[in-house]
């Protein structure tokens, strides 16, 4: 169980880690075109997300399975998904568009 733990904290530091670096070197306007492209019909991003979530844990595995670390699949390709959760949390948009809008009729 203690292995549980420190494997799920490791994933947690690499979602803050990858959500910090996509935020800050990726500008607010790009990350809101991709929210706005991929999200505008929410069952439409669940379906992307299970398909992109499903191919990195099979690309993963068998990348692991070439280098004979199959053990290390159940580390390794949460972390890997992880890197993609910070991506969607730091692509997530801080501001509506009607503050933006707002914005520029002041």
């Amino acid at each position: 169980m203690w292995k549980f733990w420190q494997i799920a904290l490791l994933d947690l530091i690499v979602i803050a880690v990858s959500y910090f670096i996509f935020r800050y070197s990726l500008s607010g306007e790009w990350r809101h075109k991709v929210w706005e492209k991929y999200v505008d019909s929410f069952s439409v991003f669940i379906i992307i997300l299970f398909v992109v979530t499903a191919s990195i844990n099979i690309i993963t595995f068998v990348i692991l399975n070439y280098l004979r670390m199959k053990q290390y699949v159940n580390i390794i390709a949460p972390a890997v998904v992880s890197i993609m959760v910070g991506f969607i949390l730091a692509s997530v948009p801080h501001r509506g568009v009607e503050d933006s809008k707002a914005e520029g009729s002041k």
